[in-house]
């Protein structure tokens, strides 16, 4: 009987299994590479070790710990997943006591793979859920935002860019910051963005955030005319950047449960 060898989603997803499981052992090294970088960046140790503390540090916080991939995207040698946390707090995170309560929230994870390993990952997690669930008092509004926008579901647009010009990206990033322009600003319902760049296969995934899936839309309809007006504003040299286009796109809704 002929092996099946693991898709690129099947290893990723592994990871989220070790997890759940609490194992440590060998199986670590067939799912992280040697060199894997869990972002932040120094964060936590590199490699299957790395990950190992991970685990660790999860599983002496919670128990019965389950991660349900919903939407699973692959492009290439990333994999990007929306993913829902649960587990019963029973011990120490973050220097909150155990409250033995059932935590869950939502993620969105991107890993890379190299080898047919996990060489990086990255997470996005509606933390703020987690820490009201553990009974934290946080404020109900961040000053100046009106409450019932605070309270609202939020969405991710990610998009997925192959074959990148880094340099003109970095060019870009620059200039934003410099000139402190955030050509989505004026978008509906626009929160902020991030950008996760892969500098060894020249792709980006930009992960713009919004108040509501609805207004993400709306914003997306937005962006050809934004790009026509931002012609304008930008200097000649980083213009070529506004003709990119994503090979892929994904819409995901962050929901905020109290």
């Amino acid at each position: 009987m002929t092996a099946t060898t693991p898709t690129t989603a099947d290893t990723a997803l592994r990871a989220l299994e070790l997890i759940c499981s609490g194992d440590t052992g060998p199986a670590v090294e067939e799912v992280i590479h040697p060199d894997s970088v869990n972002h932040p960046q120094g964060r936590t140790r590199g490699g299957p070790d790395g990950f190992r503390d991970v685990v660790r540090w999860l599983t002496a916080a919670f128990a019965e710990i389950s991660i349900t991939p919903h939407e699973v995207i692959t492009s290439g040698d990333k994999v990007v997943a929306r993913t829902r946390f649960k587990a019963l707090h029973v011990g120490p995170f973050h220097g909150i006591p155990p409250t033995n309560r059932t935590i869950e929230f939502e993620q969105i994870q991107v890993w890379r793979l190299q080898d047919g390993l996990i060489a990086e990952h990255w997470a996005c997690m509606d933390e703020v859920t987690a820490l009201r669930q553990m009974g934290v008092v946080l404020p109900s509004r961040a000053e100046g935002v009106p409450e019932s926008r605070s309270r609202r579901p939020m969405a991710a647009r990610l998009s997925m860019y192959e074959n990148v010009d880094l340099d003109l990206a970095d060019q870009v990033q620059q200039w934003m910051e410099a000139s402190e322009t955030d050509p989505f600003g004026e978008l509906p319902g626009y929160r902020g963005s991030m950008t996760l760049v892969d500098r060894d296969n020249a792709r980006l995934v930009g992960i713009g955030f919004y108040a509501s899936a609805g207004q993400a839309r709306e914003a997306d309809a937005l962006l050809p005319a934004l790009f026509e007006q931002a012609l304008d504003r930008v200097p000649a040299a980083i213009a070529p950047a506004l003709d990119m286009r994503p090979n892929s796109v994904g819409l995901y809704e962050i929901v905020h449960r109290d």
